[in-house]
């Protein structure tokens, strides 16, 4: 929540699994080497050590999941609700590079929240 009345969603949520034993073909090293890339110098902040991570630690995160998906979500920031979506790339990874089966008990005990405007039906032009 943000102040008393902003409720916060995160409707954007992946936990990875970039495990060795998840990639399906040798290429996928090095598609795991450019994701790595790409989350350590682009989507974190710079020059903070305290959010670097090194390529073992980059590879091994689905071993702290959901718990580190609990912790950054609601621990360390405003969010409310968030919703886990599984991205399959089963040609690359067998359980996909984020797989449902990474936070077990989030899933199982998920509540949809509806509201009245919700219920509205999408006008589509």
């Amino acid at each position: 929540m943000i102040g008393k009345d902003v409720f916060v969603v995160d409707a954007t949520v992946h936990g990875w699994s970039v495990l060795p034993d998840n990639r399906t073909q040798p290429f996928v090293d090095v598609v795991v080497k450019l994701l790595y890339y790409w989350a350590t110098e682009q989507l974190h902040p710079r020059g903070d050590a305290a959010y670097h991570l090194s390529l073992e630690q980059f590879e091994r995160m689905a071993n702290f999941q959901p718990r580190l998906l609990e912790s950054v979500l609601f621990g360390e920031s405003d969010v409310d609700v968030a919703l886990y979506q599984g991205v399959p790339l089963y040609g690359l990874f067998r359980d996909g590079s984020s797989p449902i089966s990474i936070a077990p008990s989030a899933v199982s005990t998920m509540t949809a929240i509806t509201a009245p405007r919700a219920a509205r039906p999408i006008r589509r032009r």
